[in-house]
């Protein structure tokens, strides 16, 4: 079988690795998405619980990652809780130099983190500098080594200071000295599923004037739904020439399979109906991980029309991959009387 370290050099990486890049960088896109136009609160929570999540699989799995990778993830929650701040910043105090279009260089980085070579930090600022160093940084081990001897107890008032590890590397810096591995340890229960749904996926229900729409996606009927692993949806939200008008959001992976495979979450649209365009939909795509290519797969999608967006339960025709999010192209993944069954609720004014 081998060390894991032995596996990250052949290449090789922890399928639950790979989903947290993914959500990762979901969350990134829409966290960018959301400040380009101009929706401050919206892309400063968005930041936020990308860090969050950054911090929390350094600190519980930290050893899943090579050295080289814990550095670049400990940056990314730096510039991400950074720019957090800076997005609602109307003092005038904001970093000038972490902006939307800076934070969009590490969409194509975090693509590729999970690849042998990792790819090199490609934001530098004066804040980050500031808080991490290269020459003060511990890794987390890939494996732990034999104790030597006991662990030192902690001194009160020692000068000697250890090396930060990931997590406190990447945690925020308040205006109090902060505990090393960054002092809020109510998350570090979450097992890594639940580490995982706050690296980004659903959002959550959004107060507006209008008709606030929540879809549940309850369940799919699909062929030998066992086989699927991690099975989850993507939900968007495009107009006819597949320009997106609302947050794309996540649904967290489901292990709940009988003859259908069961969902039964709740997607908040981020938009009132009103708001919705004439040509709009919702597009809802059923994602599955494949371990042998180490990536996310589509096996086929349903989506919604505006003028179908109605109180109630309602089954959804499923068609064939590739998704066509203009709907041009339509073909039925299976003649059987299969269908994605959701419910629509609407509220408000």
């Amino acid at each position: 079988t081998g060390s894991f370290r032995a596996r990250q050099h052949s290449g090789a990486m922890d399928p639950s690795a790979l989903k947290h890049i993914a959500q990762w960088r979901d969350s990134l896109e829409r966290a960018c998405m959301f400040d380009s136009w101009g929706q401050m609160v919206e892309a400063s929570d968005e930041y936020e619980r990308m860090a969050k999540g950054v911090r929390q699989v350094l600190n519980l799995q930290g050893g899943q990652w090579t050295e080289e990778q814990q550095r670049y993830l400990a940056k990314l929650a730096i510039v991400a809780q950074s720019r957090a701040r800076s997005a609602q910043d109307l003092s005038g105090g904001a970093d000038e130099n972490l902006t939307v279009e800076t934070m969009r260089k590490l969409l194509p980085s975090l693509r590729h983190l999970h690849t042998t070579a990792t790819p090199a930090f490609p934001i530098e600022t004066p804040a980050l500098k500031k808080q991490f160093s290269d020459t003060n940084f511990m890794p987390v081990a890939a494996a732990p080594a034999k104790a030597q001897q006991p662990p030192p107890k902690k001194a009160a008032g020692s000068a000697a200071a250890a090396a930060p590890t990931p997590a406190a590397a990447a945690a925020p810096v308040s205006a109090a000295a902060a505990p090393r591995d960054g002092g809020d340890h109510s998350d570090n229960e979450a097992d890594g599923d639940h580490v995982a749904s706050m690296a980004g996926g659903l959002l959550p229900r959004k107060v507006f004037s209008g008709t606030a729409v929540v879809v549940r996606i309850e369940k799919i009927k699909i062929k030998d739904p066992a086989q699927y692993i991690e099975p989850f949806f993507t939900v968007s939200f495009r107009d006819s020439s597949g320009a997106e008008f609302a947050a794309a959001q996540n649904t967290p992976p489901t292990k709940s399979k009988d003859e259908y495979i069961n969902f039964n979450q709740d997607v908040h649209v981020q938009i009132p109906l009103e708001k919705f365009p004439d040509d709009g939909a919702i597009i809802f795509e059923f994602k599955h991980f494949k371990p042998r290519k180490q990536k996310e797969s589509t096996k086929c999608w349903c989506f919604m029309e505006k003028d179908e967006i109605k109180n109630g339960s309602m089954p959804l025709e499923i068609y064939a991959k590739p998704t066509d999010i203009k709907r041009k192209k339509l073909h039925l993944l299976t003649e059987k009387p299969h269908y994605m069954h959701v419910t629509v609720s609407l509220s408000g004014v």
